[in-house]
């Protein structure tokens, strides 16, 4: 299997756990002259009615985190427990 060939997996049994893949977002730069990408990882129980504490989990170069090819992965595999404890993490 080739890096560089997109894999194809079931992920149904996931789904149906409750899982669901992050948000991929954009919001402008302070100046606004800028687009900003990341991913909003989110409790699997959300409830859009109530207000949840935001992590920023800040990008911090290419030592860490991911833009390959400008499509950012997790640098790191506790997102999503951190919104599974009442956080929304950007």
């Amino acid at each position: 299997c080739s890096s560089d060939l997109p894999v194809k997996v079931d992920v149904s049994r996931l789904r149906a756990a409750g899982w669901k893949p992050p948000t991929p977002i954009t919001v402008k730069s302070r100046d606004g002259k800028w687009d900003l990408y990341g991913l909003m990882y989110t409790p699997t129980n959300l409830d859009p009615t109530k207000k949840y504490p935001v992590v920023n989990y800040i990008y911090p170069g290419p030592q860490g985190g991911g833009v390959g090819n400008r499509s950012f992965t997790a640098s790191r595999s506790d997102h999503q427990a951190l919104a599974e404890l009442g956080f929304v993490v950007v």
